[in-house]
């Protein structure tokens, strides 16, 4: 299994608790997919594209082929190790995740000289079922709000506020609204002082800010039907009517609300005339 520097990070939504001792792990399925989560709120990441698989300098013989949970201190640890790439696009910071024994696996990463392998700490017990909570949250959104926001800018907002209201208890609320143009209003308040802070981003407003369609990989994550793909639109009979009996004449309704015209081919025609001198009866060969 090979996963990026991007895959490890996720463990960063992990949260050491003894009462529950899966939420201090990342959990990685064989397709390189990395999912985090402390209990209210879940990360995943999407696999390593196979066009840069292609380039990887690490071989993935005796790569483990099947879903795997790691302790998120080894993750951690990881990713220290993992050399810093400037130089070939991102290339060395791939790692592989060998084939585990019971309680222990190994990570193996190279700097472009040399290999080198870290054992990690194996989870064995059940993971956290984040797929109910993703396919619930995804198929319980009825506001249909969809907007985008430059992500450096959101970013610097909640940052401030988070130091104008630091939260050192972690129950500090912050209010969220979206007004008519899409733009994100927060609102906190100073749980210390009682001061109060309002942000405000704007959303994007031109092409930057189109809605791309969802990815195979994220209609799996977020279990979407295949039957979400939009169907190809019919256009239906609106009425038949009868001009003469040499004609008929089939009425279509355009979008425009036009009536147009189109006639039978002559075999439709010889049909109607059959049917009008054995009056509505074929006749029995």
């Amino acid at each position: 299994m090979i996963i990026s520097r991007y895959n490890l990070m996720a463990h960063k939504m992990s949260r050491q608790d003894r009462g529950i001792p899966m939420l201090d792990n990342v959990h990685f399925e064989k397709d390189g997919t990395s999912i985090a989560t402390n209990g209210l709120a879940v990360i995943v990441v999407s696999p390593v594209t196979d066009k840069m698989k292609e380039h990887v300098i690490i071989q993935d013989k005796d790569t483990i082929k099947s879903d795997i949970t790691i302790s998120a201190e080894s993750v951690k640890e990881a990713l220290k190790s993992l050399p810093r790439d400037t130089k070939y696009a991102g290339v060395l910071e791939h790692c592989v995740i060998e084939k585990k024994t019971k309680d222990k696996t190994v990570i193996k990463f190279s700097d472009g000289k040399r290999s080198k392998s870290l054992e990690a700490k194996v989870y064995n017990n059940e993971y956290a079922d984040y797929r109910s909570f993703i396919k619930n949250s995804y198929k319980n959104n009825k506001t249909n709000i969809k907007t985008a926001f430059n992500l450096s800018r959101l970013l610097s907002v909640l940052s401030t506020i988070n130091e104008i209201c630091p939260d050192t208890s972690y129950s500090t609320p912050v209010f969220i609204e979206f007004n008519e143009d899409g733009n994100l209003i927060f609102r906190c308040t100073n749980m210390k002082n009682s001061q109060q802070v309002i942000g405000l981003v704007r959303a994007y407003d031109g092409l930057e800010g189109k809605i791309p369609d969802l990815t195979e990989w994220e209609k799996r994550i977020l279990h979407c039907p295949e039957s979400s793909k939009p169907k190809p639109k019919i256009k239906k009979i609106r009425k038949t009517k009868i001009k003469d009996k040499d004609d008929i004449i089939i009425f279509r309704k355009s979008k425009k609300g036009e009536i147009k015209k189109k006639k039978f081919i002559r075999k439709m025609k010889n049909r109607f005339n059959r049917k009008l001198r054995t009056n509505g009866k074929e006749k029995k060969e």
